[in-house]
């Protein structure tokens, strides 16, 4: 279950972080505060679906526990991954979100450095997620 769940977590971590975040800021034809409204949904939704996973993976390790299998990296890793999804949500997401509305009013601000964090804290997840896979 380890590598199901770690697989489908990396897919979505993928497509959603390193696929559709990229192609969207480059979008000639569409002005960059529709860009950011159109972002801020996507990882909203994402978020949720993270703590889920991550929820999932640490129920894995509980049961695994209670039927004599003990996985300590893969917990350790789980819980190491709602550490870094919880980060995201109550740290960097909400400047995230509080840039991406003066964008969308018209503020002009240089790039937030939050947004290099957010995107480093990803690729640390997504080691962690091929971590979890490879040990499951």
């Amino acid at each position: 279950m380890y590598l199901l769940v770690s697989i489908l977590w990396i897919c979505l971590l993928v497509a959603v972080s390193f696929i559709g975040s990229p192609m969207k800021l480059r979008a000639a034809s569409v002005d960059l505060p529709v860009v950011r409204t159109v972002g801020l949904a996507p990882f909203r939704a994402f978020n949720k679906i993270e703590w889920l996973l991550g929820a999932t993976l640490l129920a894995i390790g509980f049961v695994q526990i209670t039927n004599g299998q003990i996985n300590a990296s893969a917990i350790w890793l789980s819980i190491f991954l709602l550490f870094t999804v919880a980060f995201q949500k109550f740290w960097i997401r909400p400047g995230l979100d509080l840039f991406a509305e003066e964008i969308m009013d018209g503020i002009d601000r240089p790039p937030s450095r939050r947004h290099e964090i957010s995107v480093s804290l990803d690729v640390i997840k997504l080691v962690a997620l091929i971590a979890v896979a490879s040990v499951a």
